[in-house]
């Protein structure tokens, strides 16, 4: 099996050798598989957590910032098949540098994550799996989106997100 099936795979859920959890887990396929890519998105992230940090305030609120992020990220990806080129797309690694700087702001992007994803159904996944380090979908709802989408937002409704 080709590097690059087996992190789609462990993303779709559909990986059979073991249950994929966590971020943590999933992580060192898919940045094996990123190489270049992935230190590209790696310096992006950086300079825009760098940025953000800076002048939190002179880039537009949090939610406008999102909201332009993720229009422009869905409108110059949807053409893709791979979540793996989906994730690198700037714009949403921009979104999660966005997440930089305090705990209060990492709330915020999570939260706006989870209302995008129940509003537009738009595929946060790796990046909430990420941000929180957590994975509440079970195992045997890996690759069904609709009940992928369920599980975050019962996660998110628990801790009061939204």
């Amino acid at each position: 099996m080709p590097e690059h099936a087996y992190a789609e795979d462990c993303y779709t859920g559909t990986h059979q050798s073991e249950d994929v959890r966590s971020w943590k887990d999933i992580g060192s396929p898919v940045r094996d598989v990123w190489g270049r890519e992935r230190d590209l998105a790696s310096n992006i992230v950086a300079h825009l957590q760098l940025e953000w940090q800076e002048n939190p305030y002179e880039l537009g609120s949090l939610t406008e910032r999102f909201r332009e992020q993720a229009e422009k990220w869905d409108r110059e990806t949807a053409h893709m098949s791979s979540p793996l080129q989906r994730m690198i797309h700037p714009s949403y690694q921009a979104i999660i540098g966005m997440s930089a700087g305090s705990q209060e702001q990492k709330r915020d992007v999570i939260r706006l994550m989870l209302l995008d994803l129940r509003q537009k159904r738009r595929d946060w996944f790796l990046a909430l799996s990420y941000l929180t380090e957590a994975n509440p979908i079970p195992k045997k709802d890996y690759g069904r989106v609709d009940r992928m989408i369920d599980a975050w937002l019962r996660w998110g409704a628990k801790r009061n997100l939204i």
